[in-house]
């Protein structure tokens, strides 16, 4: 959604980016519920912890909000997320696409009401189910860079993710 996804400049220099996609809750009784989802936010390390992640996600949660759109669900860190308004998908008796509740599912109703019966099972953008072998053919196409991993952040997701229950 070009017009939710925005990027922080500083000195010239990108330091962040968030970008959104559609995404929708298949309720319990059959029907779907549009929502929006985010991801990535990413924040260079320079840049992080200076509130650049948190001006992204309050400008175009602004913004969606304003252009009428009902929620925002996302996969993330409680402790970052719960800062911006989110809470558990649970208590809205929404699941993930495998049926568990997982802590890292949040919610953030934009309109009044707009989570009350929505109970079902969260469905991501297509664009989240990326082939890996695509993603390396894609990935030689550009000059080779050392892949980062076992991030804090990144092994904090893989905490949260793992708290699950059905």
């Amino acid at each position: 959604l070009p017009e939710l996804d925005w990027v922080a400049v500083a000195g010239g220099q990108i330091v962040g980016n968030i970008m959104y996609t559609r995404a929708q809750i298949r309720l319990d009784g059959g029907q779907t519920l549009p929502v929006l989802s985010f991801g990535p936010l990413s924040v260079l390390p320079a840049f992080q912890k200076q509130g650049v992640g948190g001006a992204l996600i309050r400008h175009t949660v602004q913004l969606a909000q304003e252009a009428g759109h009902s929620a925002i669900l996302i996969y993330g860190d409680p402790a970052y997320y719960s800062r911006h308004g989110f809470v558990p998908a649970e208590r809205y008796g929404i699941a993930g696409a495998d049926r568990m509740y997982r802590d890292a599912l949040q919610a953030l109703p934009l309109q009044s009401g707009a989570l009350d019966n929505a109970d079902g099972l969260f469905l991501e953008d297509d664009a989240y189910h990326v082939d890996a072998g695509a993603s390396e053919a894609f990935d030689l196409a550009f000059p080779f860079r050392d892949k980062v991993a076992g991030t804090p952040s990144q092994q904090r997701f893989m905490e949260v993710l793992t708290l699950c229950k059905p």
